[in-house]
């Protein structure tokens, strides 16, 4: 077997978080190539998520998106709770989520200084 090629997922189930762009959403669909039964994707952009999911719909892998804020615990409770009730386990988790935000130490406002660095 060679090394550098990827293992099929057989069935599995994935969380990507942060999947509505950037390396989130390339994640998924690779996932989703790759033979990914399903996969449940979450950001804060219902449009672009509903999007995503869509496209991951259309290479037979069953896919969801929930709209999650992954600073309030109580949805990330229940984004695992959705992926356990849509496919009953969860086989993989991607943590692609991220601030986006910029600034430097000179313009930046302790509010945001506080978001960024406590995750």
């Amino acid at each position: 077997m060679n090394p550098r090629r990827p293992k099929k997922l057989n069935g599995q189930v994935y969380l990507v978080t942060g999947g509505t762009q950037g390396i989130g959403e390339e994640v998924a669909k690779t996932l989703a190539a790759n033979g990914a039964a399903g996969i449940i994707i979450c950001g804060r952009n219902v449009e672009r998520g509903q999007q995503v999911a869509s496209v991951l719909q259309k290479s037979d892998c069953e896919s969801l998106f929930v709209k999650t804020e992954l600073e309030n615990a109580d949805e990330c409770t229940a984004l695992v709770a959705t992926c356990d009730k849509k496919f009953g386990r969860l086989d993989g988790l991607v943590n692609a989520a991220g601030l986006t935000e910029r600034g430097t130490s000179f313009d930046t406002t302790a509010e945001n200084w506080d978001r960024m660095f406590a995750g």
